[in-house]
């Protein structure tokens, strides 16, 4: 069983759930990306769930990027990144310094009930 996995929830009308789960680059960056581009075509909260990726690379990051662009695009889109600190994911976001850009929260239960950053 492949442990590098992309899995999508609908957690409630119009919020759902993409969750990675161990390594993630330019392997899995087209999963990724159909996995959010499911989510926006209905016009929703996406909450990106990075706390299980043991590893992520740019073209992560960079899917990630485009997803906040989609979403600033249009008010019925919004982003918000689960990436507790310390992980993997976390240490990337840091370092590339993307938070003043994409909203990262520490929890899921954080980004479910996160407010509207646009």
């Amino acid at each position: 069983m492949d442990s590098n996995r992309v899995r999508v929830n609908e957690l409630a009308e119009h919020v759902w759930l993409v969750e990675l789960m161990g390594e993630h680059d330019l392997s899995t960056a087209a999963q990724v990306e159909a996995a959010i581009d499911q989510v926006f075509r209905s016009g929703s909260k996406l909450v990106l769930d990075l706390s299980s990726a043991t590893f992520v690379d740019s073209s992560v990051l960079a899917a990630i990027l485009r997803a906040q662009g989609r979403a600033d695009l249009d008010e019925d889109d919004e982003l918000a990144v689960v990436a507790p600190p310390g992980s993997p994911a976390r240490r990337l976001l840091d370092l590339v310094v993307v938070g003043d850009r994409v909203q990262i929260c520490e929890s899921r239960a954080d980004a479910i009930d996160a407010p509207h950053a646009g």
